[in-house]
C-alpha cells in the first residue's frame, strides 16, 4: 500500500501518517522536501527509483523540493500524487486556531520534532502575527484546494477526523482504504490526545 498525504500545517497529518503506517506495518516519511527533514535519495520518483511498496508519505501542499528544481508547485504534487495507490487531502478549516497553533510551533519550536507534543497556549499573540499568519493560511489552503481538484479528491477536515463523533469520522473514512475502519483507527483520533492543553484544545 503507498500512501500520501498532502496537506496543511498542524491539521493532525503527522498523527495520520504515524497511524496509518502502524496499521499498515509500513515506513513513515514525513515531508521529504522541506530541508529541515529532506531525504537525499527521495525524489518525486522514490517509488519507481526505490521500488518502494509500503509507505506513508506526509507532504504540505505549499511545499517542493529542497534543490530547487521545481517551481510549479501544483504540477509537482500532481505528479507525484499520480505514483501513489491512495491520496489523502487533509485541511483545516478554523483559521484562527490552525493561526494559532502554527504560531505557537513556529515561535516555541526550533527543532521540527519538538512540534508534536502537548502544550499550553499562550495567547499573546500580535496583531501583525494574526495578519501574517492568517495570509500563509489562506495560501496553505488555496494550493490544498488546488491540488485536491486536481486529483478529483475530496478534502477530509481536521475538524471532523478529530473531532471523537463516530458519524463524523466515519464520513472522513469514506476516503480511505476501505479497511481502515473507526475502530482500529480511533485510539490514535481521541480527541484527549490534541496537542493543546486548554479550554480550546486542538492538534
Amino acid at each position: 500500500m503507498k500512501i500520501l498525504i498532502e496537506a496543511i500545517p498542524r491539521s493532525g497529518s503527522t498523527v495520520l501518517m504515524k497511524a496509518l503506517a502502524k496499521i499498515y506495518n509500513c515506513r513513515a516519511i514525513t515531508e521529504p522536501w522541506l530541508k529541515a527533514t529532506y531525504h537525499k535519495t527521495l525524489s518525486q520518483n522514490v517509488l519507481e527509483e526505490r521500488k518502494v511498496k509500503n509507505v506513508v508519505i506526509k507532504s504540505m501542499a505549499s511545499q517542493t523540493p529542497s534543490d530547487g528544481k521545481y517551481e510549479d508547485r501544483l504540477d509537482i504534487h500532481t505528479r507525484f500524487a499520480k505514483q501513489f495507490d491512495i491520496v489523502i487531502c487533509l485541511g483545516r478549516k478554523n483559521k484562527k486556531e490552525q493561526v494559532e497553533s502554527f504560531i505557537h510551533a513556529i515561535k516555541n519550536n526550533t527543532d521540527p520534532k519538538e512540534w508534536h507534543g502537548k502544550y499550553t497556549f499562550n495567547d499573546n499573540i500580535s496583531e501583525e502575527d494574526y495578519i501574517e499568519y492568517g495570509n500563509q493560511y489562506d495560501k496553505f489552503m488555496s494550493d490544498l484546494k488546488l491540488l485536491a481538484k486536481n486529483l478529483d479528491s475530496k478534502i477530509i477536515w481536521y475538524e471532523d477526523l478529530f473531532s471523537g463523533d463516530k458519524g463524523r469520522v466515519n464520513e472522513c473514512l469514506k476516503y480511505l482504504p476501505n479497511n481502515i475502519s473507526y475502530d482500529n483507527l480511533k485510539k490514535y483520533i481521541n480527541p484527549i490526545l490534541k496537542y493543546r492543553v486548554s479550554d480550546k484544545i486542538f492538534i
